[in-house]
């Protein structure tokens, strides 16, 4: 992100803040943070299966684009959140492509431009994988409402 100066953007978060508190710097610092999010990142399982060099070279990416302090702790782990955010929103919008399909043939004919045939196979394999959930059901009987309601609604311990 240059201005018209040919300058890099500047890019401040105040300590303690977790954002840029200009509204112009955090639109521009989320949009570019997601769109390294969906073509430079790979979509794991979950975050914390991302490697500290995978996050690191996209840090470093959006330190192309702006002049940003990552050296401040407060300031890489801001943009990280941000980028974490983001990348588990992509993850959504690919889940919810997936869902809307009619069947598991149809899903997988989806193409989505930032991502590789393979890997959108990858995420088709994921999600229908009962384990990816932890809903296994091997005899396929469908669970109790009341109990499952119970089961997520209310705790063992009385206040």
């Amino acid at each position: 992100m240059k201005k018209a100066q040919g300058r890099k953007m500047k890019i401040e978060i105040p300590v303690g803040k977790g954002r840029p508190t200009k509204p112009d710097q955090s639109a521009k610092l989320s949009n570019e943070l997601g769109i390294i999010a969906r073509n430079f990142l790979l979509l794991p399982n979950k975050w914390k299966e991302l490697t500290r060099e995978d996050k690191d070279a996209a840090l470093i990416r959006c330190h192309e684009r702006f002049e940003i302090n990552l050296d401040e702790h407060y300031v890489k782990d801001s943009c990280e959140d941000i980028l974490k955010n983001r990348s588990r929103q992509w993850c959504y919008k690919l889940k919810q492509l997936f869902e809307n399909a009619r069947s598991e043939e149809e899903a997988r004919k989806i193409e989505v431009s930032e991502l590789t045939p393979e890997n959108w196979n990858r995420l088709c394999d994921m999600w229908i994988n009962p384990e990816h959930k932890g809903k296994t059901n091997p005899e396929g009987v469908e669970p109790d409402r009341i109990e499952f309601y119970k089961h997520t609604h209310y705790t063992s311990e009385k206040g």
